[in-house]
This record gives C-alpha cells, sequence and structure tokens, in this order.
C-alpha cells in the first residue's frame, strides 16, 4: 500500500500543492518509533500500520503568507468485549492545532491503540487551514482535506490491521467538526466552508 496524493488549495490569493504520502509503516527506526522508551508493545508490531506525512509541495505564496496549520480529528469505533454496540467517539488531535508552521508540515504513525477492544477503526480527517491573524479577520478556515485510517483487531492472539483508503476531502468534511471546535476551543473563531 502506497498512495500519493496531490491536493491543490488556495489560500490569501495565491495557489499551492499539499503532497501526501501515505504508506504501510516500513518499522520502527523509519517511523521514529525506536526513539521512545517503554511503550510496552513490541516495536515490530508499528510495521503494520499506516504513516501519513503532508506538506505543501508548492505554494506561490511567500513570508507570512506561509503561516498555516494542520487540525485533524480522530473519530474511534471501539467494539468491546463485552458489548456488541460500539463507542464512537470524535477528538481533535491536539490543541486544536496538530503542526504549524511557515508552512506546516504533518507527519502520523497510529500504532497498537486497541488496548483491550475486540476491534478498532481508526478514521482521521486532516485539514490544512489558516491561522487566525490579523491577515484573516483572526478566523481558523479550511484550506483543503484528506481522510485515512486504520482497522485493528486480533485473531487468535495475532494482531491484524487493514489500512483504510486516504482521499480528498473537502468543505463538508470540514463544517460538521465546527461545533466540536467551537465546543472544546472556544478562544478560536471558526468559518464554516462555503461548499457548492
Amino acid at each position: 500500500m502506497n498512495t500519493i496524493l496531490q491536493i491543490p488549495f488556495s489560500h490569501l490569493d495565491k495557489n499551492g500543492i499539499i503532497k501526501v504520502e501515505y504508506i504501510q509503516n516500513p518499522g520502527a527506526e523509519v517511523s521514529g518509533f525506536d526513539a521512545f522508551k517503554d511503550l510496552g508493545f513490541n516495536l515490530e508490531l508499528c510495521k503494520l500500520y499506516p504513516t501519513i506525512n503532508a506538506k505543501i509541495e508548492q505554494y506561490d505564496g511567500s513570508g507570512y503568507r506561509k503561516y498555516m496549520a494542520w487540525i485533524q480529528f480522530v473519530t474511534s469505533t471501539r467494539y468491546e468485549k463485552s458489548n456488541d454496540s460500539p463507542n464512537i467517539y470524535t477528538v481533535v488531535d491536539s490543541a486544536p492545532f496538530f503542526a504549524v508552521g511557515y508552512p506546516p508540515e504533518l507527519y502520523d504513525a497510529p500504532c497498537c491503540n486497541l488496548n483491550d477492544s475486540n476491534k478498532l477503526i481508526f478514521f482521521a480527517e486532516t485539514f490544512l487551514t489558516t491561522i487566525p491573524s490579523r491577515m484573516n479577520g483572526d478566523i481558523v478556515s479550511f484550506l483543503a482535506g484528506f481522510e485515512w485510517g486504520y482497522e485493528e483487531y486480533d485473531i487468535n492472539g495475532i494482531r491484524k490491521v487493514d489500512i483504510l483508503p486516504c482521499k480528498q476531502t473537502d468543505g463538508y468534511a470540514w463544517n460538521k467538526h465546527i461545533n466540536l471546535l467551537r465546543t472544546d476551543f472556544p478562544q478560536y473563531k471558526y468559518s464554516e466552508c462555503q461548499t457548492k
């Protein structure tokens, strides 16, 4: 599994392209898991999981125009051993900016989140956004987005992982999370995407 997306976006009247690389984790040294101490699982297990790297490959703007961020939402659907009905919850994966920069780059490599569940569906929605500033009226707005994830489960004590497709999303995906952002991070203003 190896997916590369090229996603166009526009920011402050300048055009750009996001490059998203989505691969199966080749190992702990490549993904950086070997830098962590005592994660509580065999680091070889991370080879089964997806890794995502998203960066601005090309952007016509310069200087302060390059100041942007990534916001990521993770919806976890957990099937517990004692209950057939899943537990479903969505969180903002950071507070709320996953990465910020001139321009920002995002890297994520989830691994071994099953815990005591029978099955976990990890579904991430990742958005390039503006940063509140005088350039944009102090508003966080959608610029571009994509989704990705995996399903994780054990069969007879052996960990299994099925990687979900990575694909571009639009403003509808962003809009459905606006209320969560306004509730959890009310210090910022958020703009709904004007969809057609």
